[in-house]
């Protein structure tokens, strides 16, 4: 469950896993509770000193009791969770990589392998992002404050407009349509006119990347 990426595990619960023994459809069998301490002894050898967190709880149906561990969601930045003690049924070798399928825990292939590296590097990715917004930023208000005066010679908008749309290139996000429409604009009524919407496609971006 914590080798899920960010994505999928917020379709459902909050991104929280839940691993429930002593029950399953149609039938409450129960489990002979244990100390927390013991519990987490017999588990923490196949997680290794960084596992994922998990809070195990148990909880009394009326005719006996569940034990019910909830994992806490995955995160950007986390690391893949490798497994760190061999089992032997199923059959896994110190350092597998399991991952929660529907219906399943099976052995990560390389497109999941890859999916959970792309989580890991994820906040460094956001935060060359951001620096590149913020350089878009500040040269699309370096071409306003020459676009906004009316008596500004054409040719004082080339250095502006080739620094922006320089930056723009290499832009490795979604496409900011609006900005594409500033840059390209015919004349400085026409780029007086997209100032703000570039602005805005800027502004929004920024707004994404907070919410990752």
């Amino acid at each position: 469950m914590a080798n899920r990426t960010v994505a999928v595990s917020m379709r459902a619960m909050g991104g929280f896993g839940y691993i429930v023994i002593g029950a399953e459809p149609g039938s409450v069998t129960g489990v002979v509770p244990i100390d927390s301490s013991e519990l987490g002894r017999g588990i923490q050898p196949f997680l290794g000193p960084n596992g994922p967190a998990r809070h195990p709880d148990y909880i009394n149906t009326g005719t006996a009791t569940v034990l019910i561990i909830t994992v806490d969601p995955p995160r950007p930045g986390d690391r893949i969770r490798t497994l760190d003690k061999e089992t032997e049924r199923p059959k896994n070798v110190r350092g597998t990589v399991l991952i929660r399928r529907p219906g399943e825990t099976a052995q990560a292939d390389p497109g999941e392998i890859r999916a959970m590296e792309d989580r890991y590097i994820a906040p460094t990715l956001a935060n060359r992002r951001r620096e590149r917004l913020e350089k878009i930023g500040e040269a699309l208000g370096d071409m306003w404050e020459v676009v906004k005066d009316p008596n500004v010679a054409a040719n004082r908008l080339t250095a502006p407009r080739d620094r922006l749309r320089t930056l723009v290139a290499g832009w490795d996000g979604p496409p900011m349509q609006q900005l594409g429409i500033f840059l390209n604009a015919g004349s400085l009524v026409q780029a007086q006119m997209y100032y703000a919407a570039a602005r805005a496609d800027i502004d929004a971006q920024l707004f994404l990347l907070d919410q990752e």
